[in-house]
């Protein structure tokens, strides 16, 4: 692919998708700052080109140059108003600069385009639970809840959110629910036996290990979990076994 771009441009070529999709062929390869020179230039071609801002703003922030970065998606944005990914990006750079209110705006904004999104609505809360509180987190999860808050994802965090904010009984009430609705899902399992050890109810941490143990056929996570709390009871046989187990299916994986 590079080849045939770089024939097009040395023919005399000056659309902007030809630099775009060098800049893109050059981005895979590595060669960051060629491809920042090349969206450079599809801008010079075409200045209202928001696919290359959009390009040329990732490069910046793969490179942590992240002024540039936020200057090249804001103007993408401006441009075209439908760029969800873009404002996910933005949103992105505007939690790691503690920029509250942007990450707010531009969450919103790809909610709004994409309203069923599950993953969105993770991502926004959880900035919200990092830049504010859980409490503030919880309380945005419930307000944009819609047909995608009954997914896995959205209710497990819904569950650690009140898990963090010390409501022990709904947290496990909200997990219990999970385990009912995705019944091969270890995940709420595991998030039980997490509940059950802080309050040191270590016959219930040891059931939620061995019903996800057994969901979870081919995973050596709840065996070592479970090696752990064997250890701390001071059962080292039980212990044992079980990261003999897990050893077991690391080798089998890596085969």
């Amino acid at each position: 692919a590079l080849v045939a771009y770089n024939r097009a441009i040395e023919a005399g070529i000056q659309e902007p998708g030809a630099f775009l999709g060098r800049a893109e062929t050059l981005a895979a390869a590595g060669r960051r700052e060629e491809a920042i020179a090349d969206c450079s230039r599809a801008i010079t071609i075409d200045p209202d080109n928001a696919e290359a801002y959009v390009v040329r703003g990732g490069l910046y922030f793969d490179l942590d140059n992240l002024h540039e970065a936020c200057t090249d998606l804001d103007k993408a944005i401006a441009l075209d108003a439908t760029l969800g990914e873009a404002m996910l990006v933005r949103a992105e750079l505007a939690v790691r600069q503690n920029e509250a209110e942007i990450a707010t705006q531009m969450y919103k904004r790809a909610a709004d385009i994409s309203p069923d999104e599950a993953e969105i609505i993770i991502r926004w809360v959880r900035a919200t639970a990092r830049l504010q509180s859980s409490q503030h987190a919880f309380t945005l999860l419930e307000k944009i809840g819609n047909a995608a808050t009954d997914s896995v994802d959205l209710l497990l965090l819904r569950g650690d959110l009140l898990a963090k904010m010390d409501k022990v009984e709904a947290a496990a009430s909200v997990y219990q629910k999970v385990s009912r609705l995705f019944p091969d899902d270890t995940e709420p399992h595991l998030r039980l036996a997490d509940l059950a050890m802080q309050e040191e109810r270590f016959d219930d941490a040891l059931a939620a290990y061995k019903t996800a143990i057994g969901l979870g056929i081919g995973d050596p996570v709840p065996l070592l979990l479970r090696a752990s709390l064997f250890t701390q009871l001071k059962r080292p046989e039980e212990a044992q076994s079980d990261r003999n187990s897990a050893d077991e299916i690391r080798r089998h994986r890596g085969r």
